[in-house]
């Protein structure tokens, strides 16, 4: 069987910073930097909490990643599980990475993430004040890889 393979931004294989409304006041699920476990795929809220308006924002099946160091290199990576409404909030040292319907499949996306490809990039892109540096969006969005069609993503 031939796969088709292309070379393509991540920033266009992978929505980066899906635009996520939730109103102040609501009540949702909440996952801190902690909760974050580089062995485990999976995140779930650590408790609910109102939205006070801070905090990345995202959905079940995104993917958290920590744009932050020490926790980048740790890898807390992880797809979101068990948001009630299928909202949720977190740290805001985190990017969310959303599949592109038709171009990309979430666990495909999750694999990227975690690869020397997109993270070891991340890493290398990394500024700031010492202990308290940050990965680039401009950096990991321009970040070409080397993807199958759907169908094969899914199969991976």
């Amino acid at each position: 069987m031939k796969n088709n393979y292309s070379y393509i931004r991540f920033g266009d294989f992978a929505e980066i910073q899906p635009s996520i409304k939730i109103s102040r006041g609501t009540k949702c699920g909440f996952i801190p930097m902690e909760a974050v476990n580089p062995s485990c795929k999976y995140v779930y809220p650590a408790e609910e909490k109102k939205y006070d308006g801070s905090g990345v924002k995202f959905e079940n099946d995104d993917i958290v990643f920590a744009r932050i160091t020490p926790c980048l290199e740790h890898g807390k990576i992880a797809v979101v599980k068990g948001l009630r409404e299928n909202k949720g909030f977190g740290s805001s040292e985190y990017y969310v990475f959303r599949e592109r319907e038709g171009v990309s499949y979430r666990d495909y996306i999750y694999y990227l993430a975690i690869s020397p490809i997109v993270k070891g990039n991340a890493i290398v892109s990394m500024v700031g004040a010492s202990g308290r540096q940050r990965a680039q969006k401009d950096v990991i969005e321009n970040t070409t890889v080397k993807v199958p069609d759907l169908p094969t993503q899914k199969r991976v």
